[in-house]
């Protein structure tokens, strides 16, 4: 999602876990992108192959992603997901991604949830995350890891105030 319509002042402190090792340029790669919504715009998939570390005379493997999201609610199909609306429209999305590049892994699952509450005055805000990396021996920088993200946060005085909390950890 686009950083103005994060949660948290910042990003996360594992946000961009392998963007170094990976060759990424804040989180981005270079290369072409897939993506539909089928079934009435309750699916969406985005499929990648990028360059990323391509090594001398770019004999690497190229890099493939992928993700599958279930929108109950209808898919965003901006070119940023939303992120928080401050509780002003209801959004779910439960998703599943994959990265690879040689032996290099990353798989990832998440859920998205937000809902006006109180006659639409104030709304709530649920996310979870969850990444695996594993650099395997052609990234050797990117140990094997979990990474996890929770965060909730409530919309209050009209959507104008979302006090939140949040809780990351990774685990090698």
């Amino acid at each position: 999602q686009s950083a103005a319509t994060l949660l948290a002042i910042d990003y996360g402190p594992y946000t961009f876990v392998d963007s170094t090792p990976g060759g990424e340029r804040v989180g981005r790669a270079y290369g072409v992108k897939l993506r539909g919504y089928p079934a009435k715009q309750r699916l969406e998939y985005r499929l990648a192959i990028s360059g990323s570390v391509r090594g001398s005379e770019a004999r690497n493997p190229l890099r493939v992603t992928g993700r599958a999201v279930y929108h109950p609610f209808g898919a965003e199909t901006g070119f940023f997901y939303g992120g928080t609306f401050q509780g002003t429209k209801r959004q779910a999305g439960f998703g599943a991604g994959f990265d690879f590049q040689d032996d290099s892994r990353i798989y990832s699952a998440d859920a998205f949830f937000e809902t006006p509450l109180l006659a639409k005055t104030q709304g709530l805000t649920l996310q979870v995350n969850w990444m695996r990396y594993d650099g395997g021996t052609f990234l050797t920088t990117l140990p094997k890891q979990d990474a996890f993200l929770v965060e909730a946060g409530y919309h209050a005085l009209n959507h104008r105030l979302t006090p939140f909390v949040q809780y990351q950890a990774r685990n090698f």
